[in-house]
């Protein structure tokens, strides 16, 4: 089964009407207002900015996106990235950066 998704300015329209710009998400991200653009049009792929633009909606990533993001979702998480993210969110909103050390 083929799973639909959304146009490029359905999107748009659908961010707007919620008073959201590409470019608030682009700044949220710290990426390039051109990569969320093409993100939101599937000329580009970005797990990260694709669930951002999803999370923005309100829906999820396949009723955005329908399959074009199926593979990347089965994928195992890799530890370094996991562990990544943890510091930088951690280092932006001012928090200890958790310890993951196993004593």
């Amino acid at each position: 089964m083929t799973i639909t998704h959304m146009s490029s300015e359905h999107i748009q329209s659908e961010l707007r009407n919620k008073d959201i710009l590409l470019s608030d998400i682009a700044e949220a991200l710290e990426v390039s207002k051109s990569l969320v653009s093409k993100v939101a049009a599937s000329q580009s792929k970005s797990i990260r900015v694709a669930e951002s633009i999803a999370h923005a909606l309100g829906k999820p990533l396949t009723e955005v996106f329908g399959e074009f993001y199926q593979e990347d979702k089965r994928k195992a998480v890799n530890p370094r990235t996991e562990r990544k993210q943890q510091i930088i969110n951690a280092i932006r909103t001012n928090q200890p950066i958790p310890d993951t050390r196993i004593a």
